[in-house]
């Protein structure tokens, strides 16, 4: 959107117009809500000069502060989902926000089975309703129910056990974040851009960087409040959790002016962290890109080289990545199913055996310029691999979903230059998960289907109003033929003309992968309907399919697409010669003719060969025309 200069005016509005009125197929469509925002959209039939009124339809928008350029880090401590600020240009400023809030039930009246009270609260009212709260520590644990409405100190739930002043609890399954005070990021914990954080041991741990200048700070929910503590005098450029199946619970850094990665024992929150002299993991010259545990082992990516890090040895993984050193190498990591997932370039590379197979985006077609970038986050999803790849400061960014056949775009970027930096999937007990997007410096998020993978399977999945569907180069594995490419037929469902339709649309010869698409019409019916197209005399053809629905509930589903077409194959016209021959025959020019065997010879030789022969005839039709002989 573009910056506009606010004011203290109690209500702002954004002024929607047209100054020429709209057809089919050039206007405005806009995203409206016919149940909620009471009075927040008014309508004129004159624009400025008319009287307002109340509309019967809310239209979305969104108001939002400047566009600060940052990444934010999600992590989950103690159940709750957090996320903390990088500054791109490394100001100071830190911001760390929670995603809905916690907190201790009141001393003095906790609750019921039907309310939890925290007196240290000053909410909103009604600021939690329609999320999720669920007890975590103390009576009433392993509960979890939604919150019908809410006020300044109370949640309106339904339990089956009433929580006491030593019931812990958490808010979660929201569209609200709630600011932790800047007081945690003080001189004593550090207020520059966090390169990475760890969480262990219901502590999470910050890195700001090598230096020891910006020492490692840890977080935690400290029962009724958030506290932070410097716990060493080392600094980091990344950090992991790691389950040590000798040592036990260890926090792993990375440092790369030193080449080294080292490991300290975690102890109890508010004590130092002692690291180790550490292992040296080659030169210098190439930094440290990341740490991931995998195989009950470390391994550190540095971007020419992966090390595997045992027993405090350090082991070089010989794969080639130094023939061709990456700013991205190992920047996204997972583990899934037995394999290491890691970003490398713009690709992405699965490590099972020592042995790396590459399954990224730029394989077979590749994407589309302005598509392209490296993948700047992982997240294993049942049998799914999600990617976020970030097409940088002028493309297009988007997320991906890998089924071990294939990726497939899930969420694209609402415009070119907004960054996706990385992914998070939250786990909602009792709701549905959501995949938390570092997108533009701001954070959004996207519903998933619960317990399954087919959202059709979920009734509370609410769906974009726009889907799309372009097919690859269709020319019938025939590109010299000219074809005639009648109909287009598709297998539907929820098609109504006042619900949902399916727009459908084609580029032809030279427009193919261009900005250019010809209508073809609308599909409004199913489970069958047809378009004509009625182009012939062309090579090649590509459709798309745009289903638009009206209703966030009802999904345009399209099952199968049909291309009605022919291809015309070339004339082949074929000529039949009787001719005489025998011993003694003469030419037209009465010398001997050509001995028999040897013609019959040359036709036999002729007949096996793509050589070209040159047919003479009386008639100018057929005189001078290349054939090939066939057998005599």
């Amino acid at each position: 959107g573009t910056a506009q200069t606010g004011t203290t005016a109690p209500n702002w509005w954004v002024h929607i117009f047209t100054t020429a009125a709209g057809t089919d197929a050039n206007h405005w469509e806009l995203g409206y809500n016919s149940s909620n925002g009471v009075q927040s959209t008014v309508v004129s039939g004159n624009g400025s000069t008319g009287a307002w009124s109340a509309s019967t339809v809310h239209f979305y928008f969104r108001v939002s502060a400047a566009r600060t350029n940052r990444k934010w880090h999600l992590f989950t401590m103690q159940r709750a989902l957090y996320a903390v600020e990088e500054k791109a240009d490394g100001t100071t400023g830190v911001k760390l926000f929670i995603n809905g809030d916690r907190g201790i039930c009141s001393s003095g009246t906790p609750g019921t089975t039907a309310v939890i009270n925290d007196s240290s609260k000053n909410w909103a009212t009604n600021r939690w309703a329609g999320a999720r709260v669920a007890i975590i520590e103390g009576p009433g644990a392993g509960q979890n129910a939604a919150i019908t409405a809410s006020n300044t100190t109370s949640l309106t739930v339904s339990l089956d056990i009433a929580p006491t002043s030593l019931s812990e609890y958490y808010i979660y399954d929201t569209n609200e974040w709630t600011e932790i005070s800047t007081a945690i990021f003080d001189t004593s914990v550090g207020d520059t851009p966090v390169r990475d954080v760890t969480v262990g041991n219901g502590i999470s741990f910050f890195a700001f960087g090598g230096s020891t200048v910006n020492p490692i700070g840890s977080f935690t929910w400290n029962t009724s409040v958030h506290a932070g503590f410097a716990v060493s005098s080392f600094g980091a450029d990344h950090l992991d959790f790691f389950s040590d199946p000798s040592k036990g619970p260890q926090i792993i850094r990375t440092v790369s002016s030193q080449g080294r990665v080292s490991n300290s024992t975690i102890t109890a929150f508010g004590t130092t962290l002692k690291f180790s002299t550490g292992t040296k993991t080659g030169g210098t010259e190439y930094p440290f890109t990341n740490l991931i545990d995998y195989n009950n082992q470390m391994y550190a990516f540095k971007e020419d080289s992966i090390w595997i890090i045992r027993n405090d040895r350090a082991e070089k993984l010989n794969v080639g990545l130094d023939a061709f050193p990456s700013s991205h190498t190992g920047r996204a990591a997972a583990a899934q199913n037995l394999f290491l997932l890691f970003s490398w370039s713009h690709s992405v590379e699965r490590l099972h055996g020592g042995q790396v197979t590459d399954i990224g985006l730029w394989s077979g077609a590749g994407l589309k310029d302005g598509h392209q970038g490296p993948m700047s986050g992982l997240v294993p999803y049942i049998a799914w691999t999600l990617g976020a790849k970030n097409a940088g400061t002028t493309g297009l960014s988007a997320a991906y979903a890998w089924n071990n056949r294939g990726w497939h775009e899930f969420f694209r970027g609402h415009t070119t230059g907004y960054q996706l930096q990385d992914m998070y999937m939250q786990n909602n007990p009792g709701g549905n998960p959501r995949l938390w997007f570092s997108y533009g410096g701001e954070l959004i998020c996207q519903r998933w289907p619960r317990n399954t993978l087919n959202p059709r399977n979920d009734g509370n999945i609410h769906y974009q109003h726009e889907a799309l569907f372009e097919t690859g180069i269709i020319d019938m594995n025939a590109v010299q033929l000219k074809k005639l490419f009648s109909q287009t037929f598709a297998v539907s469902k929820n098609l109504a003309s006042t619900q949902a339709v399916i727009y459908a649309e084609y580029q032809l010869e030279d427009d193919i992968n261009s900005t250019n698409w010809l209508p073809i019409g609308d599909f409004r019916k199913s489970p069958i309907d047809n378009l004509r197209i009625g182009r012939g005399d062309k090579t090649a053809i590509r459709l798309r399919f745009r289903g638009v629905t009206m209703n966030s509930t009802i999904h345009t589903e399209l099952q199968a697409v049909v291309l009605k077409a022919v291809a015309r194959t070339p004339v082949r016209r074929q000529w039949t010669i009787r001719a005489v021959t025998g011993d003694f025959q003469v030419d037209a020019q009465g010398l001997e003719d050509a001995d028999p065997d040897d013609f019959y010879m040359w036709l036999q030789d002729a007949a096996v060969t793509s050589e070209p022969l040159l047919m003479h005839a009386a008639w100018e039709t057929m005189d001078g025309v290349e054939v090939y002989m066939e057998h005599p």
